[in-house]
């Protein structure tokens, strides 16, 4: 399959927020390492869309302009694990309870 050069590619800034009580920001950053790893090799050379994503430290704002990845204890929606909303800017967030990592 071919692929798009690293250069042309837009990137997506992604913040990734630890929202958790349960979770420290020491236990999310292997996870945001290992999601970027996926981002880099797998969904990059396919899909010709990269992203960068950052660990926001607990009781930190991300940076506007960024989509967002929200980690919670809970799911503010019954029976979601995970779902995908609308920040107040409009971009978009990914919501994931802590049971679900």
């Amino acid at each position: 399959m071919p692929q798009m050069p690293h250069a042309q590619l837009a990137t997506t800034q992604i913040s990734v927020i630890n929202e958790s009580t349960v979770l420290t920001d020491a236990d999310v950053t292997p996870v945001v390492i290992a999601l970027q790893q996926q981002v880099t090799n797998d969904f990059r050379p396919i899909w010709g869309i990269d992203a960068e994503l950052k660990m926001i430290p607990q009781g930190t704002q991300p940076p506007a302009g960024t989509w967002w990845l929200a980690i919670l204890d809970d799911s503010d929606q019954a029976g979601a694990l995970g779902y995908h909303d609308l920040t107040p800017d409009g971009l978009p967030i990914g919501k994931v309870s802590q049971p679900a990592i």
